[in-house]
């Protein structure tokens, strides 16, 4: 991503212009995602722009932020700008267009802090085969995860089968309801 771009060394970081399709995926991304999450993140990006970042590795691949550039690019959005650090710097993205302190009703820095968490809510699904392959690599997660929820997060790839006959979802499916807290999205009328 950085061939032949114009860098800026400051304060022991370097900073050029990049581009979000670059970025490599994580082919080993924890997080499946949900479609309620990625429809407030689709959401949150329309109304009030983009705030937070992503961070990459090394070699551009996507450690933190997956379902977040998936979101952008297919919002549109492509540029980027890259801040290479050695972890020692926090990174902070300031919107001269927003306003905490504005009374308007549709602030939309207010809207973005409550899209922020909601979508960090209702965005996550951690995918038990991944989990599953890192426990056996040895990694630990003490520090991330209980007991109980590791045994839960497991206990999701032993899931039931959808009925024979069952209508598989894709992004063409038409829906009618979608639920606010799980993302389930179904179509017909209320019994």
């Amino acid at each position: 991503m950085t061939d032949e771009k114009e860098k800026i060394e400051i304060g022991g970081v370097t900073i050029y212009e990049g581009d979000l399709t670059e970025l490599l995926d994580d082919p080993e991304n924890p997080n499946e995602g949900k479609v309620y999450g990625e429809k407030v993140l689709r959401s949150s990006i329309n109304k009030t722009g983009l705030g937070r970042g992503v961070l990459v590795d090394k070699d551009d691949r996507l450690v933190a932020g997956n379902k977040a550039r998936a979101a952008a690019v297919n919002e549109g959005f492509t540029k980027a700008i890259v801040i290479e650090t050695d972890g020692n710097t926090m990174v902070v993205t300031k919107r001269r267009d927003m306003d905490l302190k504005d009374e308007d009703p549709d602030n939309i820095a207010r809207m973005a802090s409550y899209f922020d968490n909601q979508a960090a809510l209702e965005g996550i699904s951690f995918d038990p085969d991944v989990l599953r392959a890192n426990l056996n690599r040895g990694m630990s997660f003490e520090e991330i995860f209980q007991d109980w929820q590791i045994t839960e997060i497991l206990s999701d790839a032993d899931g039931a089968e959808a009925p024979d006959g069952f209508e598989e979802f894709d992004e063409d499916t038409d829906t009618d309801y979608c639920c606010p807290k799980c993302g389930y999205e179904w179509a017909g009328k209320a019994k």
